[in-house]
């Protein structure tokens, strides 16, 4: 029958304790944020038919928030091979998924979610990369649905993506914003595109000053180098160390405390920077840069040595190293440069691809994940994710996900001159 119709037998199978599951999950997200979570959903209260609900996602706090919030809805929640099965303690197996490929997206006339690109924020703000909203516009089109943003305040401040800490005293919102209805007579895909970036924009910074949130949290900074990686004062990269409520630049000494209300003050000069103004001056030296790249027309060639994990399906529970590679970016695609084809040679079995026309490029609107003899190269535009890794749970190396309809690659490395964060930037730059 395939895989995909055994999938949604499998689905069918469990609906008689998904009443089960869904209290279960719902359950713990009660336990996590129920008593410091405002839903503001006036908005959205009168709609009726199908919706696509599309949500900025900061953290993991995020998904069990907006969770919660849904609870009186029957949605299924669109996810990719890289979130499955529960790489990230997600609750989506146990609330109803559905893969992010167009054809499954296609045939739903539920409800669904959707977390465009999955990119979890590094400062609070939010990131924006616009290819990969292509699977997003197909969900929004399609059935001509009712479209909502949801966007919380709060997750991040909760848990940031650079800490192991968990501060389970910020009072969190979620916030649902209803911005139309697709017509194709009146809507193209760069007017919807454009609403719906301009529409998750978010600060949790700004929102913890305007609501005056403290956070006592004595290891409060702990991690922020993993954000902040290149010192504002000297200009220096991979220099910055963190420790309990204090920022530091090992290259010039600068030195800052990060208080209770998300500021960070120089400790010689006690003035104040907001760690988002600090990431916003980083995003534009990496502008800088991919523009002096672009000039020679020469590639960011990070020449390390990345351990890659893969895995090809959404029923696999574990990524299979396939050997190390070195990582390149330009305004057209990542590349992974392997030391041998046979590496090459070992994913394309592990991928187990039936069907040749799976990667053809005639048969898959001629975006598909390209293979030369030692390199993979993934497109832009082919992308339905890019998310950071700071801390993996294999080996707790930095690294990079690029995933795709065929599959996911984990990269990781855990050099010091190496920062997940500033690729990330740099991603933006290019697009």
């Amino acid at each position: 029958m395939g895989f995909w119709a055994d999938f949604f037998l499998e689905q069918k199978e469990k609906e008689n304790s998904s009443f089960y599951s869904r209290s279960k999950v719902l359950s713990k997200a009660k336990k996590m944020v129920g008593n410091r979570l405002t839903i503001n959903d006036d908005e959205i209260k009168k709609l009726k038919g199908p919706i696509v609900f599309i949500a900025s996602y900061k953290s993991h706090i995020d998904t069990y928030a907006i969770a919660l919030a849904l609870k009186d809805y029957k949605i299924k929640y669109v996810v990719g091979i890289e979130e499955l099965p529960n790489r990230f303690s997600e609750p989506w197996k146990e609330l109803g998924y559905i893969s992010r490929k167009k054809k499954d997206i296609k045939i739903q006339k539920n409800n669904i979610l959707y977390f465009p690109g999955r990119i979890g924020s590094i400062a609070g703000t939010n990131t924006s990369i616009n290819y990969l909203y292509e699977h997003l516009y197909f969900s929004v089109s399609y059935y001509h649905n009712h479209i909502v943003l949801i966007t919380t305040n709060g997750g991040y401040l909760s848990n940031p993506i650079w800490s192991d800490g968990h501060i389970n005293s910020v009072p969190i919102e979620v916030n649902f914003k209803y911005i139309g209805t697709y017509d194709d007579s009146i809507a193209s895909e760069k007017t919807i595109i454009n609403s719906i970036d301009s529409g998750l924009t978010y600060n949790d910074y700004k929102y913890q000053l305007d609501k005056g949130i403290k956070i006592e949290y004595p290891k409060r900074a702990l991690g922020l180098h993993r954000a902040l990686y290149q010192c504002i004062n000297c200009g220096t990269k991979y220099k910055m160390k963190s420790m309990d409520s204090t920022l530091e630049c090992e290259e010039c000494h600068s030195k800052w405390t990060l208080n209770s209300l998300g500021e960070l003050t120089q400790d010689d000069l006690m003035t104040n920077i907001s760690i988002p103004d600090w990431y916003e001056w980083q995003r534009l030296e990496c502008q800088k840069y991919v523009k002096e790249l672009s000039l020679t027309k020469r590639s960011y060639k990070i020449k390390k040595e990345f351990k890659v994990h893969v895995k090809v399906n959404y029923k696999d529970k574990t990524e299979i190293h396939i050997g190390s590679a070195e990582l390149s970016l330009n305004n057209q695609e990542f590349t992974l440069y392997f030391n041998c084809s046979t590496t090459v040679d070992k994913i394309y079995n592990n991928m187990q691809i039936k069907e040749p026309h799976e990667l053809h490029p005639s048969h898959y609107d001629n975006k598909v994940l390209r293979r030369k003899s030692k390199s993979f190269h993934f497109p832009h535009n082919t992308l339905d994710t890019i998310q950071i890794v700071l801390n993996n749970t294999i080996d707790e190396s930095k690294g990079i996900i690029l995933s795709n309809d065929n599959c996911t690659f984990f990269v990781y490395c855990d050099d010091e001159d190496f920062e997940p964060a500033e690729l990330q930037l740099l991603t933006e730059a290019y697009d």
